[in-house]
């Protein structure tokens, strides 16, 4: 990620580096006063640094987007200017994903963007504050590392965690919308406020014309527009937007093994249009380098993905090198009204009555069972305190519609709690975005009749109003294809019977991962012994069963090693 890393004291009293850790890679730029250590990373693109005097100045990691009524400018330090000198922060008039830094002597402000998808952690030691956009490196040189398990059981039972709090007990993290203010060497107020839109009817054309004012800021921009093409409906509809485009003037990408229909789809998408189309492939590295890589994973990801997913989104540098910003058509699925599908169904009485208990049932994902079951009940007992102060922070559903109550808690947590990971990650590697993720664009959405966002219908209008021929190839879902025209609940039906039938794609990924990795993850479950939360005996057995030839385990195990891997990330080096 394009990051920051900080330790501030109070200005009587004077800094000593040799007594802290220093936890970051090499630098951008270092600044360094008698109370105030700061250090910058990532790419100058989303890494900006002004040092206004010897003790002032401020900096931005990320990507900022002015959206006016007629036009979306990505953000340069010149932009950036005018925003940094206002005494409030206007966050209402940005897009965009970043956290502004500001310091003066020895105060210092944190602002996160509208929606979360930056964030920054801080605690206090001895008489120092640290601060930083690793979690991994707060807790490394403030040696925190007790688990907060309100949010771990959120990232490990749910669909995502449901709160802003930090995943580690004496470290704060920056919620959407936040300010955080270190002064004098002390955290004095860490605030943020919830996204919330306008739910009036506005013309029908007003989320595509949104989204191409956004999609257009990057093609107006100095950059390259490279687009992440896959088979599914929310790319298709960017690649329509820049194939129409007078320019023409972008490429196309994709990730991933030859033989993933996502990947077949795409490159003929692209191919038969005459657009430029790139497909990254890796070998795994040998099993040390690998390791290395993962670890680095593991801490940044923060439990979102297992981490063989990370095989996949290896490729940013490659794009930067070429001058490249990346347009990536994540967060889609709220325009489809595709998230939570199940709340939505068969739920509806459950958020009526905000009834955590009922609810929960429709927002677990099973990820690994490797806990003792004291650990689990605790895990369960956290995910209903969580779920039920999501309640109440929320509009009343009677009045917004159970449809919207959903996406709207959809974007309150999954958004900062899910898609900020990756996009930290990435943003220390290239220029990126995503137009379906924008405040303005999400604005017009919920403005849109929710006859028109169910199964993609907008969507797929668009597409076969603006390029037809795209509407030829087939959609890509879990694995396999189905036609365009299929709608939701068709398409779920066509998917599970090739499921059935098995005329799906296996990503071998996960398992090859496993497999180089084997005798580093029998060494680690026997270190792992000593962390007092694992059921060792499902670990052990797990891990054995599976190297024995059990495939079934590969799930276990691999979600076993990405939290490992992450709770060890959170201990002094």
């Amino acid at each position: 990620m394009s990051w920051f890393f900080g330790i501030a004291i109070s200005q009587d009293k004077q800094l000593d580096r040799s007594s802290f850790h220093i936890p970051h890679p090499e630098p951008l730029i270092v600044i360094s006063t008698s109370c105030l250590y700061l250090a910058f990373g990532g790419i100058p693109e989303t890494c900006v640094v002004v040092q206004e005097t010897e003790s002032s100045g401020w900096a931005i990691v990320g990507l900022g987007i002015k959206t006016t009524d007629d036009k979306a400018t990505l953000m340069k330090k010149e932009d950036w200017l005018l925003i940094i000198a206002a005494e409030q922060f206007p966050y209402k008039i940005l897009d965009g994903h970043f956290i502004v830094l500001r310091w003066k002597n020895d105060q210092i402000e944190m602002f996160s963007d509208q929606l979360g998808l930056r964030t920054a952690y801080a605690a206090t030691f001895q008489d120092h504050v640290c601060f930083s956009t690793r979690l991994d490196w707060v807790a490394q040189t403030s040696r925190k590392n007790e688990l907060e398990l309100e949010a771990v059981a959120g990232r490990w039972l749910l669909f995502n965690q449901l709160s802003y709090n930090s995943c580690v007990k004496g470290i704060e993290r920056i919620g959407p919308s936040g300010q955080l203010v270190i002064s004098k060497g002390a955290i004095i107020s860490n605030t943020c406020c919830d996204w919330l839109p306008e739910f009036s009817s506005r013309p029908l054309n007003v989320m595509m014309d949104e989204l191409r004012k956004i999609i257009q800021g990057a093609t107006e921009s100095d950059w390259k527009v490279a687009m992440a093409l896959s088979g599914g409906l929310d790319s298709r509809v960017i690649f329509s937007m820049l194939f129409n485009d007078p320019r023409k003037c972008f490429s196309t990408f994709s990730f991933g093994e030859k033989n993933d229909p996502d990947s077949q789809i795409s490159s003929r998408i692209a191919i038969d249009q005459n657009i430029s189309h790139q497909h990254f492939l890796k070998p795994i590295p040998k099993s040390h380098e690998l390791l290395e890589m993962i670890r680095e994973y593991a801490a940044e990801n923060i439990l979102v993905e297992p981490i063989s997913t990370l095989l996949r989104l290896q490729h940013y540098k490659d794009l930067y090198h070429q001058g490249n910003i990346i347009v990536d058509g994540g967060f889609g699925e709220i325009a489809r009204r595709q998230y939570l599908n199940r709340l939505a169904t068969f739920g509806k009485e459950a958020i009526l009555q905000k009834n955590s208990t009922r609810a929960l049932e429709y927002l677990r994902v099973s990820r690994a069972d490797i806990f003792q079951p004291e650990v689990t009940q605790i895990f369960e007992e956290e995910a209903s305190v969580s779920l039920d102060r999501k309640f109440s922070e929320m509009p009343e559903a009677v009045n917004i519609g159970i449809e919207n109550f959903i996406d709207l808690l959809s974007i309150r947590s999954r958004f900062p709690n899910f898609g900020e990971a990756e996009q930290a990650r990435s943003d220390v590697a290239v220029v990126n975005f995503m137009p379906m993720a924008q405040p303005s664009f999400l604005s017009a959405v919920f403005s849109t009749d929710l006859s028109l966002r169910k199964n993609g219908r907008l969507f797929r209008d668009f597409i076969k109003k603006e390029v037809p021929q795209l509407s030829k190839y087939e959609l890509v879902k879990g694995g396999t294809t189905y036609p365009f025209y299929l709608s939701h609940k068709m398409s779920y039906g066509f998917v599970k019977l090739k499921k059935k039938l098995r005329q799906t794609y296996i990503d071998s990924t996960s398992e090859r991962v496993l497999e180089c990795l084997k005798n580093i993850i029998l060494d680690l479950a026997q270190e792992s012994k000593s962390f007092s939360l694992y059921a060792h005996k499902k670990i052990d057995f797990a891990v054995k069963s599976y190297y024995s030839g059990d495939k079934r385990q590969q799930r276990v195990v691999e979600w076993w090693l990405t939290f490992d891997l992450w709770r060890r990330s959170l201990l002094p080096r």
